[in-house]
């Protein structure tokens, strides 16, 4: 028999929990909440679906809340959930549960994000995340932020393995203001951890990267570099931070040890995208547009048949119609206007507001002498974004074109 528990973290989620907590109703057995210091109807939510609640004060580690949720459990699989996530097809976790071999300890689902856009769209990012598994006393979280029970199951012996599940993630759509305030939370816990620890790689890793989504990319790299010296030969971190590395030393111009940093990365996680999308704009950038070409399809490649491993690591996400973009920007510096055009027109599929799949379908047109449909690509990316002057110039010498 297979029976699964659902564990939550909360603290004042009056907003997101009952939409949380319904989806899971026809699948769980039980529901564990760990309650940090809620003041809204947060329990009193909680209550109506019958969850135990545990209140527990907040000691600024997400892992020893977690832990207290996993203690609590008596099913034999643990779903890890957040109250700002739904899960949109909950008769998968049932079969995977129900058809997982003995080896397999836990299941990567696939976890939706979203942004807003300025033009009224949204961004969607995909990811792949360990959710899912045994309830084994040799199972737990590991870190004090952006914990992880992935190394417990190797350790345990047990594999990893894919699920069709997916939850939707509704809270990295936050405001400036508001993200700027979750990554300042997160970095004070990551330097709280390393005050005890200081050379933890991985979270010398994690810090790396909330210092780079804080524009502070000189204290990035410091932490990076100190977590490569720090990290095992074999560690899952090190690709990690090569990876990060290679985006701090991409944008500062450095592009020899960029593509260094992302050549290293790939031989030790070979089937990663990330490291193929940090070539693929290193190659643009130097004007390599065979080899920028053949990395970007790697990366393609990665997303369409994802390595498990290189999941869990954490690979490098964009919206699809920016890729399908450098795809044909790459095209039209190797003169193929034809799959230039196909690439532009496959990422306008997926966000007809991309404006540089717009700009770049003028731009093959008028190179195929096809002035009009050029100016009305133009025209309608003009209108989209008014203030952008580029697009005006653009405009103004097609018109003066003479075809």
């Amino acid at each position: 028999m297979n029976t699964l528990s659902a564990c939550l973290i909360v603290k004042n989620e009056e907003a997101n929990l009952r939409e949380c907590l319904h989806a899971l109703t026809d699948i769980v057995d039980e529901i564990i909440i760990v309650d940090t210091g809620s003041t809204d109807k947060t329990i009193e939510i909680a209550n109506e679906y019958g969850a135990i609640i545990i209140q527990s004060p907040w000691e600024h580690n997400f892992s020893k809340a977690r832990n207290i949720a996993l203690r609590q459990a008596s099913s034999d699989w643990i779903l890890s959930i957040d109250a700002d996530e739904v899960l949109l097809n909950p008769q998968e976790v049932l079969t995977s549960i129900h058809s997982a071999k003995s080896t397999i300890g836990g299941f990567l689902l696939s976890v939706q994000s979203y942004f807003d856009r300025a033009d009224g769209g949204k961004d969607v990012f995909t990811t792949n995340l360990l959710r899912l598994f045994r309830n084994n006393p040799n199972i737990y979280f590991k870190g004090i932020i952006h914990e992880q029970v992935l190394q417990t199951i190797f350790a345990a012996g047990l594999e990893v393995a894919y699920s069709n599940i997916q939850f939707l993630h509704k809270g990295y759509n936050l405001s400036p203001n508001e993200m700027k305030k979750k990554q300042e939370r997160n970095l004070q816990l990551l330097s709280y951890s390393l005050e005890k620890k200081p050379n933890n790689a991985y979270n010398l890793m994690q810090r790396g990267k909330t210092y780079m989504a804080l524009g502070d990319n000189s204290k990035a790299e410091a932490d990076l570099r100190l977590s490569l010296e720090n990290a095992t030969t074999d560690s899952i971190v090190t690709p990690q931070s090569l990876n990060y590395l290679g985006i701090v030393l991409f944008q500062r111009k450095e592009i020899s040890e960029a593509i260094e940093c992302a050549k290293k990365s790939l031989e030790i996680l070979p089937k990663q995208g990330f490291a193929q999308f940090i070539l693929g704009e290193c190659y643009s950038e130097t004007k390599e547009y065979s080899e920028a070409l053949t990395s970007y399809k790697a990366f393609e490649a990665s997303i369409t048949t994802p390595d498990p491993l290189s999941s869990v690591a954490g690979e490098y996400a964009i919206p699809p119609e920016q890729l399908w973009f450098r795809f044909g920007r790459t095209y039209i510096q190797l003169g193929n206007l034809k799959e230039a055009e196909i690439s532009f027109k496959k990422g306008l599929s997926f966000n007809k507001k991309e404006v540089g799949c717009l700009v770049g379908l003028a731009d093959v047109s008028l190179k195929l002498g096809k002035k009009n449909l050029a100016i009305q690509f133009l025209e309608y990316a003009q209108k989209l974004f008014p203030d952008r002057i580029d697009i005006q110039t653009f405009l103004d010498t097609a018109k003066s074109f003479n075809i």
